[in-house]
């Protein structure tokens, strides 16, 4: 709580700090920004970016998702630390406060490692439509990318139908940039994706293979059912 008397702090592992109150079990929290020896007139409460979500369909606790594509997560919570792997734009991250401080990291646990982000690319799970507009809305190479990138990535977060819709779009993109063997891929992706959405998922890879309409081809050949030989490859 705000105004809570904590009685003393001290430096935990995995970068969390232990703090003491005389009414609770020891708490711990993330950082010590928030902790000051008294208040004053001068200190306010910060506005944050977005309330945290307390339940919806994609996660049964407090959350909220990143909002940017192949987000880094770092095993330290500084830019210069190692690279642990990255995540995909909309995931869902638990969080159970905002950091007034914009640019704070933040914990999260990546593949039973403890892992940090920075906090600015959290928030509310972005909306495939609104990031199709800033796409189409785009004036330099540079936006068209990094939006295109968000949606194709958004597509893979979400349900078949809007995974679809994102395959699609990219498609779009990987045609403009001139990569014309990924818009194909990502079509037949979209296709797939489409018939799962209508309920018919169960054998329908097996069905596209025999029709050869899926996969990809290797020195012509396209890829079995079971995947190349070693000694073809």
């Amino acid at each position: 709580m705000r105004e809570a008397v904590i009685s003393k702090d001290e430096v935990a592992n995995n970068y969390n700090y232990k703090v003491y109150t005389d009414h609770s079990e020891p708490l711990y929290i993330v950082d010590t920004y928030n902790l000051k020896d008294r208040l004053t007139s001068d200190d306010e409460v910060g506005n944050i970016p977005t309330d945290i979500i307390a339940e919806d369909n994609y996660y049964a606790g407090p959350h909220l998702f990143t909002t940017v594509a192949s987000l880094k997560v770092k095993t330290q919570p500084n830019l210069e630390a190692q690279v642990l792997g990255k995540l995909l734009n909309g995931t869902v991250i638990p969080i159970e406060y905002y950091p007034y401080d914009q640019k704070a990291w933040i914990p999260i646990d990546y593949q039973d490692k403890r892992g940090f982000i920075p906090v600015e690319y959290v928030g509310k799970r972005p909306i495939l439509k609104e990031l199709h507009t800033l796409y189409q809305n785009s004036t330099t190479a540079e936006d068209m990318k990094k939006y295109a990138e968000r949606i194709l990535e958004l597509g893979w977060n979400s349900m078949p139908q809007e995974n679809a819709e994102a395959l699609e779009i990219y498609a779009f993109y990987a045609e403009f940039v001139g990569n014309h063997s990924v818009a194909k891929l990502c079509r037949l992706q979209a296709e797939t994706m489409k018939n799962i959405a209508k309920g018919f998922d169960e054998f329908i890879v097996e069905q596209l293979l025999n029709q050869k309409k899926f996969g990809f081809a290797l020195n012509n050949e396209l890829e079995p059912a079971n995947g190349f030989s070693l000694s073809f490859l």
